[in-house]
């Protein structure tokens, strides 16, 4: 599976609408203060170059633009130290005295789900909470969250059915790469949890 990222904004809030056309999605775009974001409005934008250049190369949304740079960290600190991981670093480290508190941030919120799966969504967000259930990631454990935590085929109509999907599952672990086993182990847990 190609690893793929999303870009999410601080200092606005917003709504994704999934029932909307693309290139009208994002509604309800207000700075952090509530007020309207609109076509008048002064932005500015962090990003790497690496992302930025994602974004306006053949085929990129925002191709054939060119925006003006206001401040360049490689130029102000160097190619290697002026990288948003070693920025990050030296953040942590030297104003943080390595001590991170994360809080949660409602920025953005998606609109147009049919929430036939609340139930299940909310017993998966319990077992990742108490930590008996790990988001997909790579192989190498580098990026995790990389793919959806798909409950509709995991959910059976009688224990007949389930005790069959477990067994299945419990058989093909035997053989099972070490890939393989963790999202086999990954079913047999929600497989239990959601029947």
């Amino acid at each position: 599976m190609k690893y793929s990222t999303n870009d999410f904004f601080a200092g606005v809030t917003y709504k994704i609408d999934l029932t909307k056309p693309k290139g009208e999605r994002i509604t309800d775009l207000k700075f952090a203060d509530g007020s309207a974001v609109t076509d008048k409005s002064d932005v500015r934008i962090g990003m790497n170059s690496y992302r930025m250049g994602h974004l306006t190369k053949k085929g990129g949304v925002l191709e054939g633009r060119s925006f003006p740079v206001l401040f360049d960290t490689e130029a102000e600190y160097g190619e290697e130290q002026g990288t948003i991981r070693n920025l990050t670093i030296r953040y942590l480290t030297e104003v943080k005295d390595g001590v991170y508190i994360g809080k949660p941030m409602q920025r953005w919120q998606l609109k147009g789900l049919k929430d036939s799966y609340a139930k299940q969504r909310d017993v998966v967000k319990q077992l990742i909470n108490d930590g008996k259930l790990d988001v997909p990631s790579s192989a190498d454990g580098r990026y995790s969250n990389i793919e959806s935590i798909n409950v509709k085929p995991l959910l059976f109509g009688s224990d007949k059915d389930k005790q069959q999907a477990i067994a299945v599952r419990k058989d093909k672990l035997k053989n099972a790469s070490d890939a393989e086993k963790v999202t086999l182990e990954r079913e047999l847990i929600l497989i239990d949890a959601l029947n």
